[in-house]
């Protein structure tokens, strides 16, 4: 057993240095001349300052044990704070948060990947007596559609000790809209891209109000409906959605969403066309493109008589204030 081995021979004990013993790094004890007590972050049942005059060794994160040995104590602790998901090439701010001894300057590091062997992204230096040391960097995430981006945070005290924290950012799906053309039969086209497989696309319709120069959801349930690409669809659910295909064997890679827009049922108005992409993961994004209508012969929807009419408008008016 070690115990009893430890308890009798502990009068020969010696300690391990990195430099002299005046002041140095200490890696260890020796008991006897066969058996090693060394410093180790993986719990063993054996704290090495527990044995030998630890006097001369310099002082580490939560003790004089290099790297940190869990028996012995805390040996500090590290996370990192960021979105779950992004879009394509965006700027994220990775929060970073370093619980530590304080008793001398630490370097923060944001490293690439997930294990202690990334290259460094980010650096930043925790003062001495910053026990809780926190950071706040901004990266830009991979530009490719389905990625992951990982990150592994540690510090040099805590890297000892093989101490760390992970985290990765799903990159939503890229979605690149096209409309060609401003009247007749518009092409649309929603380019989707993902590394984790393109599920669905689906594309609304927006028209701007004059009233209020805001963009409003418009009719697109019934083409033979007077209701049709009027802004007479609120609180209907979807009442603007164009397009909605599902991808019958989703695949990795691209897939272009394609509809035919007939603009001769809508006004000659300004309208906003929106796109959005889903993957396998139900990760989405979208993308928008705006265009003025020029057709021959338009049909007169919201502007006609008598949903824009000044008499109607004021009778609604002394309506409202009567009922109010």
């Amino acid at each position: 057993m070690k115990g009893p081995i430890i308890v009798s021979l502990v009068i020969f004990i010696s300690l391990f240095y990195m430099g002299s013993a005046e002041s140095a790094i200490c890696t260890g004890v020796q008991i006897c001349a066969d058996y090693d007590v060394d410093c180790n972050f993986i719990k063993d049942g054996f704290c090495p300052q527990t044995y030998g005059d630890w006097g001369a060794c310099d002082m580490q994160s939560y003790g004089k044990c290099s790297p940190c040995d869990s028996d012995c104590g805390s040996c500090g602790s590290i996370e990192i704070i960021t979105a779950a998901k992004a879009n394509p090439g965006a700027t994220v701010e990775i929060t970073v948060i370093a619980h530590l001894s304080g008793d001398k300057t630490d370097e923060m590091q944001l490293l690439e990947g997930t294990d202690l062997s990334g290259q460094k992204a980010r650096t930043s230096n925790c003062a001495k007596d910053e026990t809780t040391c926190l950071r706040k960097f901004s990266y830009t995430v991979s530009s490719t559609g389905g990625d992951t981006e990982c990150f592994t945070a540690t510090t040099s005290d805590l890297r000892s000790s093989n101490i760390k924290a992970t985290n990765c950012i799903q990159i939503n799906p890229a979605v690149v809209l096209t409309a060609t053309g401003t009247n007749n039969i518009i092409p649309l086209n929603a380019r989707v891209q993902s590394l984790q497989e393109v599920a669905k696309g689906e594309i609304y319709l927006f028209k701007k109000d004059p009233r209020t120069d805001e963009f409003k959801p418009v009719n697109m349930n019934n083409p033979t409906s007077n209701d049709y690409c009027s802004f007479r669809c609120s609180g209907t659910k979807n009442c603007n959605l164009l397009f909605s295909q599902d991808v019958s064997a989703p695949r990795t890679g691209a897939y272009d969403f394609r509809f035919d827009w007939d603009s001769r049922k809508c006004d000659n108005m300004e309208f906003k066309i929106k796109a959005y992409g889903f993957d396998s993961l139900g990760n989405f994004n979208d993308d928008e493109s705006t265009l003025t209508l020029n057709n021959e012969n338009p049909p007169c929807i919201d502007q006609c008589y008598p949903f824009n009419s000044e008499l109607l408008n004021t009778v609604y008016l002394k309506i409202k204030s009567w009922i109010s």
